[in-house]
């Protein structure tokens, strides 16, 4: 009321309190379109976002929403003011919610190529490939590969085919043998 108009008043003087003769309280009521209320008045509450989509079609996924706790200052406004949670009355609605908690169906697991054993001149390179199922409560099963539902993807493949650059082969040094040729005619030896 200090920078601005104060909210008009009533008063209201009761000659009795229950049944004992009033001592003299004076009760002030605000028009409730005035007044900044609680939670229970319906001023201060919890504002919920929309859901988002789940985050897995099966085995358990998950949505999110925005909670906040909001005050609006006037019954008839369509200001919003966003509070700390302690301000609005417990509990805080939940912003995350499970979904889609029902087994997937058994899928390949495959596993990134390892490294190839060759460079050049054609080597090979592996990797993991497992059937796997993700159940209801989010745990994962390993499960031999007639499960699964497509043809088993390969576990290894062919790599670094491109052609070696030229290089020099060595062996190891061989002896070497000398021959020496003698000739008596001409008195040589």
């Amino acid at each position: 009321c200090q920078t601005q108009a104060c909210p008009p008043r009533y008063s209201i003087f009761r000659p009795t309190f229950g049944n004992q003769p009033n001592p003299g309280l004076i009760l002030e009521i605000e028009p409730a379109n005035l007044l900044p209320h609680s939670e229970t008045f319906g001023f201060h509450r919890w504002k919920t976002g929309e859901w988002s989509s789940c985050s897995a079609t099966c085995g358990v996924g998950l949505m999110t929403r925005t909670v906040a706790c909001t005050h609006r200052p006037f019954a008839d406004s369509n200001r919003t003011v966003i509070l700390g949670e302690e301000d609005c009355h417990p509990p805080k609605p939940s912003p995350v919610q499970a979904c889609n908690r029902f087994d997937c169906p058994p899928l390949w697991d495959l596993h990134p190529w390892g490294q190839c054993s060759q460079s050049c001149g054609g080597g090979v390179q592996r990797r993991r490939v497992l059937c796997k199922q993700r159940l209801a409560d989010g745990s994962v099963l390993e499960l031999p590969d007639s499960f699964c539902p497509s043809r088993r993807p390969l576990s290894q493949q062919q790599c670094g085919k491109k052609d070696c650059p030229p290089h020099w082969i060595t062996t190891d040094w061989s002896q070497v043998v000398v021959f020496f040729c003698f000739s008596s005619a001409y008195g040589l030896s």
